[in-house]
């Protein structure tokens, strides 16, 4: 019988537990690599996946990012708030609040920065200033506050895209306004690019430091595919300066940066081609090379599930999820994602993935959240990761599968019946369940952070879907000289703040019987 399976994503799943979790996505890759099934991603969170139509990289204008502060000011009932942020501008006794909005008529409307004051002698905070930037992608807009110039005095440094997948820049500096007291901003550069944009500045001194002296303005940079060239790996680079005399940023060089010719013809193949090829090409598990080559699970992976929009970052200790919500080809070896975490909805990061050849890129892990305001990179997951070939799959789950440890979570795969005649295939993360004459299709996922807990979300034909089981798991196995069996035990019940509470029903017993032949490399699985 040919089995469909439809994956399912646990939008629940804690940030951090000491389980081996990757090993279920190295299994994953195997099967998809295996079998080629195509899956389809279940609607779990609407907010990700309710789209605008014609905006293929817009989530649906009412379900933004939720904002962790409510506005200081009555927002138009034609705008969105994207995000909201108290911080001091001025050195004032009041908080300044900076608002981020967007018109929700129109998916072609660019996103707008507002700065809301407080008014001593209205006593309530208003509109102090506002503008329009070059964006109109929510999911890869940030701001920061950034002391570009070098004065001692914090810009407003806004990045994200357009609707063609352009990085745009706006920077805006505190300057006087013409209305008297109100805090003033202005622009001072405006950058919409088929490329990458970077701001780059040096450790400035330690009189700046000390607020005796000023400091070097940063420069900001813009790297594109010199379009001249016929090598598509030739760049050029445009490299803009600040001018405190004319109070904005200027274009003073071009460089021309030549590129290596390209002997692979899959790598030309990637290079030429658009963005939603490059995505998949980056489908499946990396693994990030440690200094000495060696393969073990204990190493971190990231798993690029394009399927579900997922970009999955998993070592022994822990795994981060992260929503893939936008994403834009800079160059031609080059993809930027612009991602959320899962579970904290304020942790925006940026990837930036670099091809070095077809079995190796290299990974840039950022945190663009008003928090990181130094802009650092996550040395943590940042670095060259390889393809995991279907061999490599194989030997670290048999690594894994030969390690024991407390927390370990099993690999559920292959056919199981109960006590009571159903029956279960298992194929990670899915599952197909015959029961009396029906069928029942889903996934499931399993978490050992002390308290084994499996969830099975069923579909039904549409795959909507129609119901979520909670269960307490056991998992043993014994073996003889001619077979392995393994049982699964699910005892039904619910998850609450109290953790597992029994449902009182009665419990299933899954048994999987594999036959040992008498050659080793050859085994059955009793069916």
């Amino acid at each position: 019988m040919k089995h469909s399976f439809t994956q399912v994503q646990n939008w629940s799943t804690p940030l951090k537990y000491s389980l081996l979790i990757i090993v279920v996505f190295l299994v994953l890759g195997c099967n998809n690599q295996e079998t080629q099934q195509t899956s389809k991603a279940l609607e779990i969170n609407p907010i990700f996946n309710n789209k605008i139509p014609n905006a293929d990289f817009e989530k649906k204008i009412e379900s933004v990012k939720d904002t962790e502060n409510k506005p200081k000011i009555t927002i138009d009932s034609n705008d969105t708030l994207i995000e909201a942020i108290d911080t001091n501008l001025d050195l004032d006794t009041h908080d300044e609040q900076i608002l981020i909005v967007k018109n929700n008529i129109s998916i072609d409307s660019k996103i707008r920065v507002i700065v809301a004051d407080f008014d001593n002698i209205l006593d309530s905070y208003s509109i102090s200033w506002e503008a329009e930037t070059a964006s109109n992608n929510v999911n890869s807009f940030s701001i920061s506050l950034k002391d570009i110039t070098g004065d001692h005095n914090l810009e407003l440094v806004c990045s994200g895209s357009d609707l063609e997948g352009k990085e745009t820049l706006n920077i805006y500096r505190r300057t006087p306004s013409s209305g008297g007291i109100k805090l003033h901003f202005s622009e001072i550069l405006n950058l919409t690019a088929d490329g990458s944009i970077e701001i780059k500045g040096n450790q400035r001194s330690q009189a700046y430091q000390t607020g005796i002296s000023d400091g070097i303005s940063f420069q900001v940079i813009v790297t594109s595919t010199d379009t001249d060239s016929e090598n598509i790996l030739d760049l050029k680079q445009e490299t803009y300066f600040w001018q405190n005399q004319e109070s904005i940023y200027k274009l003073i060089s071009v460089d021309k940066l030549p590129g290596e010719e390209i002997a692979d013809s899959k790598l030309r193949t990637l290079y030429r081609s658009n963005r939603e090829y490059f995505k998949n090409f980056l489908s499946g598990p990396w693994m990030l090379a440690n200094s000495d080559n060696n393969l073990s699970y204990n190493n971190s992976i990231v798993y690029f599930d394009t399927e579900n929009e997922l970009v999955i970052f998993s070592n022994k200790d822990f795994q981060e999820i992260y929503v893939w919500e936008s994403f834009s080809k800079t160059l031609s070896n080059t993809l930027l994602i612009a991602c959320q975490n899962d579970l904290v909805p304020f942790l925006d990061i940026s990837l930036s993935v670099k091809v070095l050849d077809i079995n190796n890129i290299n990974l840039r892990f950022k945190d663009n959240s008003i928090r990181n305001s130094r802009n650092t990179v996550n040395q943590a997951w940042t670095g060259t990761y390889f393809k995991l070939s279907t061999k490599i799959q194989r030997d670290l789950i048999r690594e894994y599968r030969s390690t024991p440890g407390d927390n370990d979570i099993p690999i559920l795969a292959g056919y199981y019946k109960s006590d009571t005649g159903a029956e279960i295939f298992f194929n990670t993360p899915n599952f197909n369940l015959f029961d009396k004459g029906k069928q029942i299709t889903g996934g499931f996922y399993l978490i050992n952070n002390g308290l084994k807990i499996a969830e099975f979300r069923i579909l039904d034909k549409n795959k909507i879907l129609k119901n979520t089981l909670v269960y307490k798991y056991d998992f043993f196995t014994e073996s003889n000289d001619i077979e392995i069996i393994r049982t699964l035990i699910l005892i039904p019940g619910e998850l609450t703040i109290q953790g597992f509470v029994p449902s009182g029903e009665q419990f299933t017993r899954y048994t999987q019987i594999e036959q040992i032949e008498k050659d080793d490399s050859n085994t059955n699985i009793n069916k």
